[in-house]
């Protein structure tokens, strides 16, 4: 084995050399500061370091599920999760196909690139875009429903809208960059079964569910998978650009919890492991819902990620 390695470092030398830099970084900035992990077993004091610091077991895990906020913060964020996985997952994949069947490369390349590219838009900017477009008084939404007569509504103070606006501007950031690899997966098809299926006399809607689905199936999995072990976690940016002291009964979630007891907390003093075991657990959870998925997906289907 040691032979075989030696073998393929002279071989692939510089395909390693122009991957070192990355490795590098990778092991700095992603595993070394796994080590930080063992703070949330910790009263951790700056002055004394993380060794120096005393041992107190799971009392920050115990603290955190003894606080009211809890089961608030781990229910929004799942709620979040949930309703973006349920209505934001099968529209790429809708989107993608819908685009691989426009015969014009010119349109479809067009309609690709306006697609993706609120992707590429701040979050700061998304968030301001939103309070411009459901202003109560210069909204452009509320401008519409009042010439049909509705009285404005203060959407985002209301409790019920928080979590429709948030998988709204979600899906629109995500959808064509979330089809780009479902659009690659439909193209690398072979083509010979589309002819096949139209010479058996399949429609477009039969050819895309007996040829394509199935062709991407296996990239519907993968991803799938890897969406569920994102579950516990939500995003930090566009939720607490949105949410207000009204909202946080639907919009607090972990990630906005940790920050405010971690950073900004009222007393001035940041708790540390208090916010470490709230993320170390956040981490478990998704591994755990990962792994159980992955388990599932290995056992019912060929496609697995380990």
């Amino acid at each position: 084995m040691m032979a075989t390695l030696r073998k393929d470092l002279v071989k692939y030398k510089t395909l390693f050399i122009f991957l070192l830099p990355c490795t590098v970084l990778l092991i700095l900035f992603n595993y070394v500061p796994m080590f930080g992990i063992v703070i949330s077993f910790k009263d951790y004091k700056i002055t004394r370091g993380i060794l120096g610091s005393n041992w107190v077991g799971l009392k920050h895990f115990i603290n955190f599920f003894n606080t009211p906020s809890a089961f608030l913060v781990v229910r929004n964020t799942l709620l979040l999760n949930i309703f973006s996985l349920l209505w934001g997952f099968p529209l790429p994949i809708i989107f993608a196909i819908m685009l691989c069947e426009i015969k014009s490369n010119r349109y479809r390349k067009v309609i690709q690139t306006i697609s993706y590219l609120p992707y590429f838009i701040s979050a700061v900017v998304v968030a301001s875009l939103a309070h411009m477009l459901l202003s109560i008084d210069r909204g452009v939404v509320n401008a519409i429903l009042g010439l049909f007569g509705v009285e404005p509504i203060l959407f985002l103070i209301e409790k019920s809208y928080f979590r429709t606006i948030y998988v709204v501007i979600d899906i629109w950031r995500g959808l064509g960059w979330n089809a780009i690899i479902y659009i690659a997966a439909v193209i690398g098809i072979d083509t010979q079964l589309y002819e096949a299926a139209s010479i058996d006399g399949a429609g477009t809607l039969k050819r895309i569910w007996h040829v394509t689905l199935p062709g991407i199936k296996s990239t519907i999995i993968i991803l799938l998978l890897l969406s569920i072990g994102r579950m516990m976690s939500a995003s930090f940016e566009l939720v607490s650009l949105l949410q207000k002291p009204i909202t946080y009964e639907v919009s607090d979630n972990i990630a906005t919890y940790v920050y405010r007891r971690g950073i900004a907390n009222a007393t001035g003093i940041p708790e540390f492991s208090f916010t470490a075991a709230i993320g170390f657990f956040q981490s478990v959870v998704n591994i755990t819902l990962l792994a159980t998925a992955n388990f599932l997906s290995r056992k019912y289907s060929e496609t697995s990620l380990f």
